[in-house]
Formats: C-alpha cells, structure tokens, sequence
C-alpha cells in the first residue's frame, strides 16, 4: 500500500508510513485533500542489497493538525528516468534491479490511481479504452517480473535485452492509452464540476462525525509503564493521590501533562474538585502516541479503550 490516511488529534506531529520510496521528491503530503505545508520528511535508508534507497520514513509537522483534519501520505513517482546506461560501461544486478523496480512502482502508482478513479466515476470510465488500459499495464508489470527474476538469477543478457525491448513496445502502447484516456476524461470536466457543490456537502457532513470509544474492548494497562498506541483511542484513568494531590501526572509524547502543585487543580480531564485524594479523568491518544501514568499512592488503575 503505497498511501496512508491518519486523523489528526491537535497534538501529534508525527506521522510514519512504511512503503518504499527513491527520493523525497516521491512523497506527497495533503491535509483535506489540499497540499499540506510546514512539515519535513525523514527517511529510512535501504541497507546491504536493498533495491530500494529507502524503505520507509515519517512526516513531522511544525504545528500538529486539528482534531478535524484528515492527513494523507501518499507516493507519487515521477515518469523519469533515474540510470542511463553506458555501452562500455558494466551491467549489475543492483543497477539494473532499481531501474526496473522503479518503472514497476510507477506502474502500480498509475494502476492505484487508475483503479480509485474508475471507482469514483464509474459512469464514464467503464469504458473499452480504459479497460484495455489496464489490461495493458498488468501486461507490462508481469513482463517486469519476469525480467527482474531474469537479472536474479544472471542469465543470459541477449534474453535481458529481447525482454527490456518488448517492454519497451509496450509502453509505448501504454502511452497512446493514456492519451486515448486522456481524451475520453477530458470530456467530462463539466461534469465533474458540477459534482464539487455536493462533494464539499459530504465533505462537512463527515466532519460532524464523532468517534466513540469502544468499551466493550477494553486493554487493561500498567500504571508507571511507557506503552506506544498501535491505533488511536482514550486512556480512562484513576489513582489515589497524597493528600494535596500532586503525585499523579501524565507523559504524553515526552511531555507532561495534568500534574498538579500545591493550591491547583489537577488539569483538564479530572473529576472530584481540587486536590482531592481520589481523582478520575480521560485522555485521547493518537496512533504512535507513547504514553505513561505516573505517581499514585494505594488504588490506581488505567484502562486504553480504542475507538470504533
């Protein structure tokens, strides 16, 4: 899966993704569906043979999103060339295996967005053209299979050759494809304008939405211990304090938080009234948020329910 989606929480800036990549240029990076910006990527570099320069990374924002904000990670490579081969120069697996494993990346990238476009407008892309389209792109993604098990196992180069100048005959076929698609999907521009009015009705329905916590899923959890959230969800928890109330406090992302000091609340969250032995209170968390409750004095307990 080559595209990922989070709900934003207004705290986390952080977002990983664990798809591979070749250059930073390959990431795009939307809040909303609308270009995001004030974030840096940070990658994870391919190690010993790896045919891939990186294998993964995440997205770290200057200012966490809202609660309301859909973010979406997704690759886009470029139709770019990234080796030129040399008549003198020597044929390597590694070479030859980035070249190809690009070129079948982007075919995957055009077959995804293809296949999500004739999902969405289905009225007028269920059309010949389209379907030879990708009748045409599995046609050359399984020649590119068949060629990258050749380079494996190093056999004969004429074999390599004839098969790279095959699949070059099929690009080509791929090519005035799209631009057959090209033709076919320009025509209904007008048409999908007029779809926009009712997308963006949809669009603020499901911001209205609410998750609810899942109770009846509860994960019990040890006090005084650093957990990471495999999926976003809400800490319900309870401890019996010292007697001003200031020995319970949470650490949320390395930062503290609902800690109280001498003549002050316990902080958002809490229940009973100030300084009070015994105090309850929740807290939202996001997926990859690290988490840990700490202090307590007798009875304390927390519970992680995930959302539904």
């Amino acid at each position: 899966m080559n595209k990922y989606t989070f709900m934003g929480n207004g705290r986390n800036k952080d977002f990983y993704f664990t798809f591979s990549f070749f250059s930073k240029g390959d990431i795009v990076v939307k809040i909303n569906d609308v270009i995001a910006t004030g974030y840096g990527v940070f990658c994870i570099p391919g190690s010993g043979n790896n045919d891939f320069p990186f294998t993964g990374g995440h997205i770290h924002f200057a200012t966490a999103p809202k609660s309301t904000d859909i973010v979406t990670i997704e690759r886009k490579l470029q139709l770019n060339r990234i080796i030129d081969y040399q008549p003198t120069a020597s044929l390597t697996p590694t070479t030859v295996n980035q070249d190809m494993n690009y070129f079948f990346e982007l075919l995957k990238d055009i077959r995804n967005d293809l296949q999500g476009f004739q999902e969405t407008y289905a009225e007028f892309t269920d059309t010949e053209s389209a379907q030879t389209l990708l009748e045409r792109i599995n046609a050359a993604m399984e020649e590119i299979d068949t060629v990258s098990g050749q380079i494996e196992a190093m056999g004969d180069i004429t074999t390599i050759r004839t098969s790279l100048t095959n699949l070059g005959t099929s690009v080509t076929n791929l090519t005035e494809s799209l631009n057959t698609l090209s033709s076919t999907v320009g025509g209904h521009t007008t048409t999908i304008g007029d779809h926009t009015t009712s997308i963006g009705n949809i669009q603020t329905s499901l911001s209205g939405i609410k998750i609810s916590p899942d109770y009846a899923n509860g994960e019990s959890k040890a006090w005084n211990t650093e957990y990471t959230a495999t999926k976003p969800g809400l800490l319900v928890f309870c401890a019996w304090c010292n007697g001003n109330g200031s020995g319970v406090y949470a650490i949320v992302n390395g930062a503290t938080l609902y800690i109280s000091a001498d003549n002050k609340p316990m902080g958002p969250g809490w229940t009973g009234g100030d300084h009070q032995a015994y105090f309850g209170g929740n807290l939202p968390i996001g997926a990859g948020d690290t988490y840990k409750l700490c202090g307590g004095s007798g009875y304390q307990k927390l519970t992680f329910f995930p959302y539904k």
